[in-house]
């Protein structure tokens, strides 16, 4: 503006005018392309400064210590991770309430189906009268005559067994179908333990109202066991604890989709082979007998059958009979396989106490959950990152 007003015209001539203006544009142009430089170099050295900064991370992770808990990211403790897993395990039964309410009504089914099927005038239990002297051979003679023995509390318990043991395979969808995110989150820094202890305790909260669906309708039908509620109730409770533990680790092993019939074979094998309901524990060989105390259901079938066998002593020799295995008919009765009752005990140790077999029962079955937490453990969680 100086420089093109009037008064100033005589002081500079136009040439140099133009001359001097296009010095100063020249100059504006140059320092606004220093600015868009130093603005290009100040976001490529942000974005160069982050993308070290998220490779120094993954080095850390994968690399350094392959292990999320060396990242330097904060998660939280055991006991943090606990509150929160276990609040989502109880948010998902809340929110999905039908998988519980099928489990009931197919407890209440199983439970009552037994019962109903047994006679209300049928004999669970006849056995040999006290006072007889097993010495006597008349008397024994007029036993072989007139008394049969009936022990049909390891049979009815087998059946108890069985149809726990299949609404029990519900237990697969505890683990399975979370079985991909769990090792997902394991791998980003969640805490085995915590996880395995808030799904455990949940699913323990609800075992007992699984346990009272079972017994609510079949225990008070005419034919039925006799002993306490109380000591029957304790003794299905664990059973269905140790059948938990199988389809638990069932779907850690394989996943849901097979689990269940892998629970269920399992399930049958121990049944039939360890719980004393099918073949007679005083028939197998000290090896036998020690291999099946490793197993909560020889146990509970001990225990059962104990306290069963004790609502019966004031009429029956209930020892004498529980003694008639085929390895001890000889010197109990010196008569062989006439003895009355000769091969039908299943050779219980009915001197142990009440407290003894619920709480090595107790033991054996919350054993298989511990067996869950070591199957969590020792999968590969780093192939899943």
């Amino acid at each position: 503006e100086w420089m093109t007003a009037e008064e100033n015209a005589d002081r500079i001539s136009d040439e140099d005018a133009a001359k001097i203006m296009e010095e100063v544009n020249s100059a504006d142009r140059e320092s606004e392309g220093s600015a868009d430089e130093s603005k290009s170099r100040f976001f490529l050295f942000r974005w160069c400064g982050g993308l070290m900064k998220e490779l120094k991370m993954v080095f850390n992770h994968v690399v350094k210590s392959g292990r999320p808990d060396k990242t330097g990211r904060k998660t939280p403790g055991d006991l943090g991770q606990f509150k929160l897993l276990f609040k989502r395990a109880a948010l998902q039964r809340v929110r999905s309430p039908w998988g519980t309410v099928l489990n009931i009504i197919l407890m209440i089914i199983a439970g009552s189906i037994i019962p109903s099927l047994v006679p209300e005038d049928a004999n669970l239990y006849v056995g040999i009268p006290t006072g007889i002297n097993s010495t006597n051979e008349g008397q024994d003679a007029y036993l072989r005559q007139n008394v049969s023995p009936i022990d049909e509390i390891p049979g009815i318990l087998l059946n108890v067994y069985f149809f726990l043991l299949i609404v029990s395979c519900l237990s697969v969808n505890i683990f399975g179908p979370e079985r991909v995110v769990f090792f997902r989150e394991t791998a980003a820094g969640q805490h085995v333990t915590s996880y395995w202890a808030a799904k455990t305790l949940e699913t323990l909260l609800w075992l007992p109202v699984f346990t009272c669906a079972f017994v609510v309708l079949g225990y008070s039908s005419p034919a039925w066991l006799i002993q306490s509620l109380a000591v029957y109730w304790t003794f299905l409770f664990l059973t269905l604890v140790g059948f938990y533990g199988f389809g638990m680790l069932a779907s850690i092993l394989v996943g849901a989709g097979s689990a269940a019939l892998l629970a269920l074979v399992f399930g049958i094998i121990v049944i039939v082979g360890f719980s004393g309901s099918v073949n007679a524990y005083g028939d197998l060989n000290s090896g036998g007998q020690k291999f099946s105390n490793f197993w909560f259901l020889f146990w509970a079938t001990q225990g059962l059958s104990s306290e069963e066998y004790s609502q019966y002593e004031d009429r029956f020799n209930v020892t004498r009979l529980n003694e008639q295995t085929p390895d001890k008919q000889s010197s109990a009765f010196g008569l062989g396989e006439q003895s009355v009752g000769a091969g039908q005990g299943m050779g219980f140790d009915l001197s142990s106490s009440k407290a003894r077999n619920i709480g090595i029962c107790a033991l054996t079955a919350y054993a298989w959950f511990i067996i869950v937490l070591y199957a969590l453990k020792t999968k590969d969680h780093r192939r899943h990152r």
